[in-house]
């Protein structure tokens, strides 16, 4: 992360997004995130959760063991200190409006990562 940030800012692009899926990778950034937080480094992350339907209700719905196992209920917690935004986006309509409101914030003065989640149901 913290060469796609300095890499990004060097050539004065857009700033950087990170996609990750489930907490383990949350945790690896961990360092990054606050080395980000501390470079005022704005820098979008949309992590991945576990899906929230059970029985195929919407597509996207939990078809593996792994998805139990992987499910942290307060997963925002784990980056969500560095940042100055954390927010869960709920459903499909509020996807514009929750990434539009996350770059508002990583991009105003002074500049902060943002975290945003979502569940696999709602990402389909």
């Amino acid at each position: 992360m913290e060469a796609i940030i300095k890499g990004q800012n060097e050539k004065k692009e857009q700033f950087p997004k990170i996609i990750t899926w489930s907490q383990c990778w949350d945790t690896g950034l961990g360092a990054a995130i606050q080395n980000a937080s501390s470079g005022r480094a704005p820098v979008l992350i949309f992590a991945d959760l576990s899906p929230f339907t059970i029985a195929g209700e919407m597509r996207g719905s939990r078809t593996e063991y792994i998805h139990w196992i992987q499910d942290v209920p307060d997963q925002k917690l784990i980056v969500g200190q560095y940042g100055r935004f954390t927010s869960h986006i709920k459903t499909g309509n509020d996807i514009k409006q929750m990434v539009d409101r996350a770059l508002q914030f990583a991009c105003s003065i002074p500049a902060d990562p943002v975290y945003l989640t979502s569940a696999r149901d709602v990402s389909y």
